[in-house]
Order: structure tokens, then sequence, then C-alpha cells
């Protein structure tokens, strides 16, 4: 239990600043990240037995990082108060003019993305996404089975994933 403790100590002081790094990059406020990456530690010191079967800590600890971060977005999203135009407002005062354009870009990008799904497929997700209903009231709200729910937004995750795909390295880039 000590040696676990003194690989972990290190492991927390050797990598923690980089992951805040990355968290602040995905969700733009510096307190927001440092909490992630803490919840992030807190999750590996609980199953620090399979952390320590890994070679290459510093590229698992920043895909971890990543998708921490990416839930936490999620579950902004999935509250009302969190749309896409008032977390834009929210964080405009703190961007760059540079950013700020880069940001509408960014906006504007991800909702060609989502314009270019299937007729059918787009209804299904924005049902999912905007209104936040669940598979199976979207199923009989369109009198579908949950199954072909759950088959269009599987085919729309993953249309969104490969056309926001480069996005996102560009956003990783851009920072």
């Amino acid at each position: 239990m000590q040696k676990d403790r003194i690989l972990f100590n290190s492991l927390f002081k050797q990598h923690y600043s980089s992951c805040v790094y990355v968290a602040y990059a995905i969700l733009r406020d510096q307190q927001s990240a440092e909490d992630a990456v803490q919840e992030l530690f807190i999750d590996l010191w609980n199953k620090r037995d399979k952390l320590f079967q890994v070679k290459t800590h510093q590229a698992y600890l920043k895909k971890a990082t990543q998708f921490k971060c990416f839930d936490i977005v999620r579950k902004r999203k999935r509250t009302p108060e969190f749309s896409d135009e008032m977390e834009f407002a929210a964080h405009r005062s703190i961007l760059s003019p540079e950013d700020e354009i880069v940001s509408k870009e960014n906006l504007i990008r991800i909702k060609k993305a989502i314009d270019a799904l299937p007729e059918k497929g787009r209804a299904i997700f924005y049902m999912s996404r905007r209104e936040n209903m669940t598979y199976q009231e979207i199923a009989d709200t369109l009198k579908i089975s949950k199954k072909t729910v759950e088959y269009h937004m599987s085919q729309n995750l993953t249309s969104l994933k490969e056309a926001i795909f480069s996005l996102i390295l560009l956003i990783l880039l851009y920072l």
C-alpha cells in the first residue's frame, strides 16, 4: 500500500499540470479543468491496480483526461442551462477576438455536420440531444422500435465523430 502511494504520488506530481492543460483546452475554465483532473486522479486511485499495469502513463492520462472532460461537457449539455449558444455567450467575455472568431467558426462547422445527417437521423439526434428525450420516448413519438432509434443514434454519432475529428485536432493544435 505504501509503495502504491509513493508511485501514485510521483505519477500525480509528474503529470498533473499537463492533464490540467489538456482539460483546460476542452473545458475553457481553469477551475473546472482542475476539478476534472482531481476527479480523474481520484478515479485512478480507486482503480490503481489497473493504472500500474499501463506502460505509457503520459498517453493514458491524456486520453483519460479527454474522456473525463468530454463526459463533463456531455453532462452540461444534458442540462438546459448549458445550451451551445448560452455556453458560447458565457465564454465570450474571456475569449480574445481571434478565439471568438475560431469558436464561432467551430460552432458553424458542428452545426453543418449535424445538418448533413440524413433527415430521420437528424430528427432523432435533435430529440435525443436538444429535447433530452430517452430512446424509448423517441421510439414512441416516431412509432418506431427502440432498436431503430439506437441504430440511427449510433450512425449519427459515428458520422459526427468523423466530421468533427479534424475539428478537434485543429482546436487542440490551436491551443
